[in-house]
């Protein structure tokens, strides 16, 4: 029996020091990429890098103004068990005020910039972090509100990040949140959808359980409309959040709805779009291209054109009045496969789209008049002077990985002084 000990208490040791070793390989490979879409304001164009940089470009031929790494607080924790190191990823797209951009980070920290040079005017919390962001900020007034992974809202003052009131949801908030003035409408992954009064944050209504909602809200003046993952698209009543129609679709619905005239234009995974009245739910026309084809990205309206991203990296141009191709889809210009993937957004006839080939990702400039490709820009900040991130915030533990190999070597120890006695 004690050769058995002996033998079994140091391989257990020399088992558990190489679990922690993949543990260590396992957490570096962790690393959240985003899908930041782009803002556009005075010819500039913001938008979120896979390294978690916040570019500004310009918005005619790619050159970068500036960049900011968004460098997050440590979370402290253990390994990938606890919240560790702080990534920067960003998920959510830039908001865009006056001279001031706003960014979320999925470090669990909320930045406003100077638009103009990149200078930082404040974050928000001030020291430490909330849970990780997915959702961008939306902005109404002086006021500016996001959502963080743990369900929580918050709403700002946008001028100088002072907290305005919190509210706590039953699932995690992705979606950006939606304001009309007086409300700000906030989709769960609990399948609800909130309306919060946008001054104090008191609930107004909840809505029944859908399927989880990861796409933002839309609304008119009298309904709210929203896709769900139980692949149907809903419209509640803006007062009181009962439904007043539901649509079903082929697959989820990851995309956000648009609105345009008396129709709301919903994306659907399976390659689907639709445009529903907005009344009844009932589809004035719907479109579908080739066969294995599918849609996350959400569609933008620019002039009489809807223009759309697949999966295939190729940009469809639709007539918003009858869903019919209004010119042969314009195909990406990159090496490799290709997806466009995070919403659109339009600048006059140019339409920019985060596509994604390989490991690199590029914002692309399209002319919906031309069907040509006019910029191609890779998401990669170029080589400026930065603070270099605090080493806490890498995406693992270091210290506890050193300190548990060397306890891991001196029990080894102690146990083969201890066995060799006779």
């Amino acid at each position: 029996m004690k050769n058995k000990r002996k033998i079994s208490l140091p391989l257990l040791g020399l088992i558990a020091a190489a679990g922690i070793a993949l543990l260590a390989i396992g957490c570096t490979s962790i690393t959240p990429s985003g899908w930041s879409g782009a803002a556009i304001s005075q010819q500039t164009l913001f938008i979120g890098t896979p390294r978690g940089d916040l570019l500004a470009l310009d918005t005619g031929n790619g050159n970068q103004r500036w960049a900011k790494p968004l460098v997050g607080p440590s979370r402290g924790g253990f390994g990938c068990f606890g919240p560790g190191g702080a990534s920067s990823a960003v998920y959510g797209t830039p908001a865009v005020a006056g001279n001031l951009v706003y960014s979320s980070s999925y470090n669990g920290t909320l930045y406003a910039f100077d638009a103009s040079d990149g200078t930082e005017k404040w974050k928000y919390p001030r020291s430490g972090a909330v849970a990780p962001i997915v959702s961008g900020p939306a902005m109404s007034g002086d006021t500016l509100v996001f959502g963080d992974s743990a369900g929580k809202v918050y709403a700002l003052g946008a001028a100088d990040g002072s907290e305005k009131w919190t509210y706590q949801t039953g699932g995690k908030v992705w979606a950006t949140p939606t304001l009309d003035g007086q409300s700000v409408y906030v989709p769960d992954l609990d399948g609800r959808l909130y309306a919060l009064d946008v001054f104090n944050g008191s609930l107004r209504w909840k809505t029944e359980k859908m399927g989880g909602l990861l796409a933002n809200a839309t609304s008119n003046a009298d309904l709210v409309f929203i896709g769900s993952l139980d692949n149907n698209f809903y419209a509640v009543d803006k007062s009181t959040g009962a439904e007043k129609w539901r649509f079903p679709g082929g697959n989820f619905f990851w995309a956000s709805p648009i609105l345009r005239d008396s129709t709301v234009v919903a994306a659907n995974t399976d390659g689907t779009v639709y445009a529903l009245d907005t009344t009844k739910g009932k589809p004035a026309w719907s479109w579908k291209p080739a066969t294995g084809v599918s849609i996350s990205s959400t569609p933008v309206v620019t002039g009489e054109t809807i223009a759309v991203g697949g999966s295939d990296g190729k940009l469809y141009l639709l007539n918003g009045a009858t869903g019919k191709p209004v010119r042969d889809p314009i195909t990406t210009s990159t090496t490799g496969g290709t997806t466009i993937e995070g919403p659109l957004a339009a600048n006059g006839d140019i339409v920019y789209a985060r596509v994604s080939s390989g490991k690199t990702v590029f914002v692309i400039g399209y002319d919906v008049k031309t069907g040509s490709q006019v910029l191609s820009k890779e998401l990669v900040a170029a080589p400026t002077p930065a603070p270099a991130a605090p080493t806490s915030s890498s995406p693992f533990n270091w210290q506890f990985i050193l300190i548990s190999i060397l306890f891991i070597v001196v029990i080894f120890l102690l146990m083969s002084r201890r066995t060799a006695k006779p």
